[in-house]
């Protein structure tokens, strides 16, 4: 896992943890964390199946169960390294953790801003769902592109977010 924060909005099962869990060869993860369950080290990468000794293809099985019968559980969030998949929304190469946010921004509230290590000047935000897949859009930030390296988020007591990168501590 690169960075994990307590997911601040409530739900019916109380809190969770979500963790940024950076890939290895394909995918870029992140998981709601549900106390005894199973996210599939070392035998999937996001949803995909995962080969430690090929980690850049897919394998031609893959568990679903470990081997006490329980169920794996599946990211909320994932997206690929480039050239993984053909047009996906995001990509990258080492997701950054975030947070959900409750600040004074009304478009973001309630959704989880992160990013990608190798950010080019963006921030993704993936709306929260009930059940699967967060779906991820992204946010270019004005008047940044290439550079700079996404190390991390903070928050302030109001809610808002501030990135940090390369090069100084910016607020979102």
């Amino acid at each position: 896992p690169w960075r994990f924060s307590v997911d601040s909005v409530a739900s019916d099962d109380g809190v969770a943890l979500l963790v940024a869990d950076v890939g290895q060869a394909r995918y870029e993860e992140v998981s709601r964390v549900v106390a005894g369950e199973n996210y599939g080290w070392n035998v999937h990468e996001g949803t995909a199946c995962f080969d430690p000794s090929a980690p850049a293809e897919e394998p031609a099985g893959c568990p679903s169960h470990t081997l006490a019968g329980g169920q794996l559980r599946d990211p909320v969030i994932e997206y690929p390294h480039p050239g993984v998949e053909d047009d996906p929304a995001a990509t990258g190469i080492a997701v950054v953790g975030g947070y959900r946010y409750d600040g004074p921004v009304a478009e973001f509230d309630g959704r989880y801003i992160f990013a990608d290590w190798r950010a080019d000047g963006r921030l993704f935000v993936a709306e929260p769902t009930e059940d699967g897949r967060w779906p991820i859009s992204i946010v270019q930030i004005r008047g940044e592109s290439g550079a700079p390296f996404v190390r991390a988020f903070g928050r302030d007591p109001e809610g808002r977010l501030a990135r940090l990168t390369d090069v100084q501590l910016r607020l979102v």
